[in-house]
């Protein structure tokens, strides 16, 4: 069964459901917010996703789900 995490994005304030699988890294930005990592361009660059939720909230979300939920 696949797992997801719904987020809101901090600027435009859509929600967004990612797969937990797809989610590469999650990073706290200078303000507590969350950004997932969820893919890279063609060049490699990475795709992020910046979420209102602070990082401990996504964080909380997802490690029940990694370890085995």
């Amino acid at each position: 069964m696949i797992k997801y995490i719904e987020v809101t994005d901090k600027d435009e304030g859509f929600r967004a459901i990612f797969p937990v699988f797809a989610i590469r890294s999650v990073i706290e930005d200078t303000d507590g917010n969350a950004i997932l990592e969820v893919g890279e361009t063609k060049r490699g660059e990475p795709i992020s996703f910046i979420a209102a939720e602070k990082y401990e909230q996504i964080a909380a979300q997802l490690m029940p789900r990694v370890i085995g939920d």
